[in-house]
Formats: structure tokens, C-alpha cells, sequence
């Protein structure tokens, strides 16, 4: 289905590794945060520079990941939707970067990303950080970033919060473990000290 549309780049338990590590990073930097700030539910809205800064690294690498995951293993038989693979094909051709749309569109069509979740241990709370299904409604976390990103004196209050910054990583550990599973290097070698997750729920039926 995909022949001629891609070129096929080289990735390796080493790319995997990488990505891992800077999740840890940043999950790490988010657990030495709350020393500070204690995480509960009625913490969630608590803003800080510190969180601002957190929420656009999570969100670089998010879109890091998705981007290397996109060129691998969703551009090979794996999209059987041929709309989108065409659509994507043709903007990989021109240079253009991919977009949230983008992976949220594959991420569904692959592993029903709107449906899987993560738990948030220190709260006991289910995180779906790729719901809605649909693409017309923003994702909040991403929202934030982006709005963080391009203008963060206005946005700050609303966007730097540890809320956003916790759906944020729930997706990025995701995502890590849908590249993992991608270059037959599953699952990631260490689990996550923030959230638990069902390994069977990055798999496709």
C-alpha cells in the first residue's frame, strides 16, 4: 500500500532508548516538582514558571516521538486507511512537518488512541490524554503547549498548570510505548514511577 510514498529511515533499539530516557527526564523533573507542590486533584490548576517550562519540553518531545513514529512503522502496511497515507505521504514529500491532527488521526486509526488510558498512582485517576476521539475538539494538554509556545505572558495562568503538564507526560509515555512496539523493542525497559498501565492496551486487536 505504501510503496514509493515514503522513505523508509533506520531506527533501532538505540532510537528507543533515546526517547525512554528523555521521558524519564521529564517525568523526573515533574516528580522533583512536587516537593513543592503536592500533586492531588485540587492541586491541578496550580500554575508556575517551572511548570511552563516542563509542559513545552513535554511537548518538543512529544512531538519528536510522534514524528519518528510516523516515519516508521505508520508509514509502512500499517495505515491501511489510503486517504491518509496519501495525505501524509504527499506532505513528507513537500517538507511539511506533521501535525497534531496528524497523529492523532494515525494514533486512532492504529491503536485507538482516544480510548487507552493511563493511571495516575498518586491520585488514583485515569488519565486519557488522547481523548476526545474527535479532531475537531482540541486536546487541552496540547492546547496549552501550543499556547505556552507562542505566548506565554497571556497564556500562563491557564496554561502552565500542573494538570496540563501531567496529561502531557501520560501522552508522552504513550506514545513512547507505541514507538516501542513499532521497532520490535517492547516494552520500554523500565516502567513508568508516575503512572501504571496495562501493557495489552498498546496492542491492536
Amino acid at each position: 500500500l505504501l510503496d514509493g510514498l515514503f522513505e523508509q529511515p533506520e531506527f533501532s533499539m538505540k532510537t528507543t532508548k533515546l526517547a525512554w530516557k528523555q521521558y524519564r527526564r521529564l517525568e523526573d523533573e515533574f516528580i522533583g516538582m512536587t516537593d513543592y507542590a503536592h500533586l492531588a486533584k485540587e492541586h491541578l490548576e496550580v500554575y508556575s514558571y517551572h511548570l511552563m517550562n516542563l509542559t513545552i519540553g513535554i511537548g518538543i518531545e512529544f512531538d519528536s516521538v510522534s514524528n519518528a513514529l510516523l516515519n516508521t512503522w505508520l508509514e509502512k502496511s500499517a495505515i491501511l486507511d489510503k486517504p491518509l497515507a496519501t495525505r501524509l505521504g504527499e506532505k513528507k514529500s513537500k517538507g511539511e512537518f506533521f501535525t497534531m491532527r496528524d497523529y492523532r488521526e494515525s494514533f486512532e486509526l492504529r491503536f485507538l488512541a482516544s480510548t487507552q488510558y493511563v493511571i495516575a498512582i498518586a491520585l488514583d485517576m485515569k488519565v486519557f490524554p488522547f481523548a476526545p476521539a474527535s479532531l475537531e475538539e482540541s486536546l487541552g494538554w496540547w492546547r496549552a503547549f501550543t499556547s505556552l509556545k507562542h505566548d506565554r505572558i497571556e497564556t500562563f495562568v491557564k496554561a502552565a498548570t500542573m494538570g496540563h503538564a501531567l496529561h502531557g507526560l501520560a501522552a508522552l509515555l504513550l506514545v513512547n510505548r507505541y514507538l516501542a512496539s513499532a521497532t520490535e523493542d517492547f516494552p520500554p525497559y523500565e516502567e513508568s514511577s508516575l503512572f501504571l498501565s496495562n501493557p495489552l492496551t498498546f496492542y491492536v486487536p
